[in-house]
C-alpha cells in the first residue's frame, strides 16, 4: 500500500480521502481502499519522512493534503526498479478452480465462465494502465 500511495503522490498531492477514492475507482484489484488502510499507510509514510502533510482550512473543515518528499521519491524509485515477482502473488480464489471437478457440471461451467469474465475485466484494466503509460511516455 505504501508504494502505491507514493506513486500516486508523485502524480499529484492528495488528501487521504482523495487517495482512498482514487484507489477505490481505479486500483481496487490491487489493494484495499478502506479509509483505515489508507490512513495507516499515510501515517507510517509520514513518520518515515517519505510524505509531508500540509493543512488548510476550507470553510469550517481542516483539509490535510499529502505530498511526496525527496526521501519518498528515492524509496519509490528503488522499489519501482526492482523486478516484479509474479510467483509471489497468492490468490486463494484459485482453489475454486482446483476443486471445480467436484461441483455439478452446470455450476462448474457457470463458475469458470464467470471467472473468465472477471479475468477479461482485469485484462481491460491492465491494458488501460499500459495505454496510459504509453501516452505519458509519448508526452516526454
Amino acid at each position: 500500500m505504501e508504494y502505491l500511495i507514493l506513486g500516486l503522490l508523485i502524480l499529484s498531492p492528495m488528501t487521504g480521502y482523495e487517495l482512498q477514492q482514487f484507489i477505490r475507482k481505479n486500483l481496487a484489484l490491487i489493494c484495499s481502499h478502506s479509509a483505515g488502510s489508507v490512513q495507516t499507510a499515510l501515517s507510517k509514510l509520514e513518520k518515515q519522512g517519505k510524505v509531508a502533510a500540509s493543512e488548510t482550512l476550507e470553510g469550517m473543515r481542516r483539509k490535510k493534503t499529502f505530498s511526496i518528499t525527496n526521501a519518498g521519491r528515492s524509496a519509490f524509485s528503488a522499489w519501482a526498479a526492482q523486478p516484479m515477482q509474479a510467483e509471489k502473488v497468492k490468490n486463494m480464489e484459485l482453489a475454486h478452480l482446483f476443486f471445480a471437478g467436484l461441483a455439478r457440471p452446470q455450476e462448474r461451467l457457470a463458475a469458470i465462465g464467470d471467472y473468465i469474465h472477471q479475468m477479461e475485466d482485469t485484462k481491460a484494466v491492465l491494458c488501460a494502465i499500459r495505454d496510459r503509460f504509453r501516452q505519458l511516455q509519448h508526452k516526454e
